[in-house]
């Protein structure tokens, strides 16, 4: 990695701050509250999060579902950081740009699909669709390029596909639990269900084969009835800490910062 301030901090859920030189990227802010109509809610608080994101300069949401475009948090946002680019998503199927401007942010850039765009301080940023509803960014920079793989999901082959065509990867940020209702009936063990999260996550993972993978996204809990079984079954930092080598197992709240070595 180049000499380039390079830090992350896990805000809340897939809420983080990429730091990159002068450049502090809020992505995904949901920071208190319920999201699908109070069916799910944060697993911890961070009362820090709407002050912490007055500092930052862009803001990136990945996509529509209400757990990444809080609609209440965003305008949150907007009030105490109007002022900061947000890059909203366009594509022939979904306008994040436009609806994002309910918001109250000022400057909103379209941000296509597969098309680079520049931005200060040597950042260039991509997006990539998936599934017509999810979306990944790649940041590439001096210090390294980074994969915020959020909610993706793509067949195997799709995959290997997409990591030949980024290259190397030093930082990956990946969803490692399940969100939604399972439909298996009966609903499987707690250990199978585990297993086969932390066998999806460390797929992905394998495939990407980044230096260092933070786990995020799936810091929520179910309160709608016909979920609350399923909290059982969600996983925990603790249990992909030793999974793989690569994994840091960021806490809410906390920032990682890499280093040239």
């Amino acid at each position: 990695m180049a000499d380039q301030k390079l830090s992350i901090q896990l805000l809340n859920h897939a809420s983080v701050i990429i730091t990159i030189g002068e450049i502090k990227m809020l992505c995904d802010p949901w920071f208190s509250g319920t999201c699908f109509d109070g069916g799910w809610g944060l697993k911890y608080d961070n009362s820090s999060c709407l002050d912490l994101s007055r500092q930052c300069t862009h803001l990136w949401v990945s996509h529509f579902h209400t757990d990444h475009f809080h609609m209440p948090t965003l305008k949150e946002v907007a009030k105490v950081n109007p002022e900061m680019v947000v890059l909203g998503n366009h594509s022939f199927n979904f306008k994040l740009d436009e609806a994002i401007k309910r918001a109250g942010f000022k400057t909103i850039v379209p941000f296509y699909e597969r098309t680079w765009m520049k931005l200060p301080g040597d950042v260039d940023v991509m997006r990539y669709p998936s599934t017509g509803v999810d979306n990944m960014l790649i940041i590439k920079t001096r210090a390294a390029t980074i994969l915020n793989y959020n909610d993706c999901n793509l067949p195997l082959l799709a995959m290997k596909a997409l990591a030949k065509k980024i290259g190397n990867v030093d930082i990956m940020l990946n969803n490692y639990n399940h969100a939604g209702k399972i439909l298996d009936y009966p609903l499987p063990e707690v250990a199978e269900i585990k297993r086969g999260l932390k066998m999806n996550f460390i797929e992905q993972v394998n495939v990407f084969d980044p230096s260092f993978v933070i786990p995020f996204a799936s810091n929520h809990y179910y309160k709608a009835k016909e979920s609350q079984g399923q909290n059982n079954s969600l996983l925990e930092f603790s249990e992909l800490a030793d999974f793989d080598q690569r994994v840091v197992p960021l806490n809410i709240g906390e920032t990682i910062e890499f280093h040239n070595n």
